[in-house]
């Protein structure tokens, strides 16, 4: 069962999810090892601002020094070549964004700490499109384009693929 907040179920139809990746913990050649969230007490975090990060942690109890960033690359960048030991975000972003700009000494610790499930969303008075949508997707799946358009676009070497869609 897919689960939305009551707020944005109220105004907001959503397709299926059409991927499913998880939050994950990165960090950099040197700083502690991870053996569980708790040991993020007392440590240096960035997480991306208004993302699930910072809520996911005070939920957790953890009392870190947490420096929000508005940009992926931006917090990566940060993450490599600050003081800062560790970054939470989206695990297929940060792979992404490592890759691309080559950098090498950073990577995902062994912590996936939930799954995070991608739709389409329209307006609440437009839930035929959302409908349009899975119906897309449905085809895509079924003569194997959503295959290449993953490849292409969402595979890591890193990572395994997840397909989400359920027909």
């Amino acid at each position: 069962k897919q689960t939305v907040h009551a707020v944005c179920a109220s105004l907001y139809s959503f397709s299926k999810p059409h991927y499913i990746s998880s939050f994950a913990i990165f960090t950099k050649k040197g700083s502690p090892e991870l053996k569980s969230v708790k040991d993020l007490n007392g440590k240096r975090i960035i997480v991306i601002k208004g993302d699930i990060g910072a809520d996911y942690l005070r939920e957790k109890g953890i009392n870190a020094s947490v420096q929000t960033i508005t940009d992926y690359k931006d917090l990566l960048i940060l993450l490599a070549n600050s003081d800062y030991q560790y970054a939470m975000m989206d695990q297929l972003v940060g792979l992404y964004w490592i890759n691309k700009l080559n950098i090498d000494d950073v990577y995902t610790t062994n912590l996936s700490l939930f799954p995070l499930k991608y739709c389409f969303a329209s307006s609440i008075n437009n839930k035929d499109l959302a409908l349009e949508i899975d119906g897309a997707m449905s085809i895509l799946m079924q003569n194997n384009k959503y295959d290449e358009i993953y490849t292409k676009w969402m595979a890591h070497k890193d990572q395994t693929k997840i397909l989400a869609w359920t027909l």
